[in-house]
């Protein structure tokens, strides 16, 4: 993991995708989209079966050896509101009583606008864009800066790497620029947006399971 600090307070970069805050014990995670594959599936489209599966065994893996209290999500817990993503409900709260003692804070997304909170997931706190968990600001959307340390998802920030008219090597990435702290998307078929950087903006993607920074005269 790697270590930033924002004036007294401290945020891990996990290599899994996700932000740690151990002082308060919360894991912070965007754009899950649990039931995309469905989706897609009830229109016409072949896919495997599995993807939420694997997004909740990294859920269970990271969360249990961190030892978190909270789990953060900072939009998209679901892909979007159909007969299929009703099955993904019932997996994820079977989920969630092995997982009894995790209490969730969530940010809905623009994908989540049509899920009924109070149905699906009746426990779960749900915050407002630019409300507060501890000293962090939690939104869906970045904005374009914030005065204050702003933890956003949404933009599933990713990097190119390679030379010149070659094909390159993409990767998600943690993308901070003006207080604005993007995190990668956690769900493992959501895609990429490669980023523009600006001076001044810090850029880490896991390589080999560690956390590593990437020096911004590296071209994408």
């Amino acid at each position: 993991m790697t270590e930033l600090r924002f004036h007294e307070h401290t945020l891990h970069l996990m290599p899994e995708g996700a932000a740690w805050d151990a002082a308060q014990r919360v894991l912070f995670v965007t754009d899950l989209h649990l039931g995309k594959a469905a989706v897609f599936r009830e229109a016409g489209l072949t896919l495997p079966d599995g993807a939420d599966a694997a997004i909740l065994q990294r859920l269970s893996v990271l969360a249990g050896r961190l030892g978190a209290c909270t789990l953060a999500v900072l939009g998209d817990v679901f892909h979007a509101r159909s007969p299929g993503t009703e099955r993904t409900v019932a997996a994820l709260n079977t989920w969630r009583q092995t997982h009894a003692g995790l209490r969730w804070i969530i940010v809905p997304g623009n994908h989540d606008r049509r899920v009924p909170w109070a149905q699906w997931l009746p426990d779960a706190e749900i915050l407002s864009e630019g409300e507060l968990c501890g000293p962090w600001q939690l939104a869906h959307h970045p904005p374009e800066q914030s005065d204050a340390v702003m933890l956003c998802g949404h933009l599933h920030p990713g990097i190119a790497f390679g030379p010149p008219r070659q094909r390159k090597a993409r990767l998600p990435c943690f993308w901070l620029r003006r207080g604005v702290l993007i995190l990668p998307a956690f769900g493992g078929f959501t895609g990429l947006r490669l980023i523009e950087r600006e001076p001044g903006d810090r850029v880490w993607v896991t390589v080999q399971d560690r956390v590593a920074e990437v020096p911004h005269t590296r071209r994408a």
